[in-house]
């Protein structure tokens, strides 16, 4: 059993914006479904109930804010990445950007 579906990311588009894909993630399941964006959770459940959670807090303040924490003290426990892995993904990031550039391939040694 599987299920099809689709996933777009892009620092482009707008939060909430009418872009496509839009922002949604939608979950059909057994007696229900679910759209999930920035904002909230609605549950669609086949008797016809529909349930609304909202979020509660920013989730990319709460992400900068532990990062900046993680920075000022050393502890990584709120960064669901280590600074290693993150750095290592900035180097990527960066080497794709001069690979295309530069028109030729950038290892990441140079970068590390």
């Amino acid at each position: 059993m599987g299920a099809p579906g689709i996933i777009g990311n892009s620092c482009a588009a707008p939060a909430g914006g009418a872009v496509y894909p839009p922002h949604t993630v939608q979950v059909v399941a057994p007696d229900m479904v679910l759209n999930v964006n920035e904002r909230k959770t609605v549950v669609y459940r086949s008797g016809g109930e529909t349930e609304e959670f909202l979020l509660e807090e920013d989730d990319d303040l709460l992400m900068h804010k532990a990062f900046i924490h993680g920075v000022q003290t050393g502890e990584q426990a709120g960064i669901l990445c280590n600074f290693d892995d993150a750095l290592r993904t900035l180097a990527v990031t960066l080497a794709c950007q001069q690979s295309a550039e530069q028109g030729r391939p950038v290892l990441l040694n140079e970068l590390l």
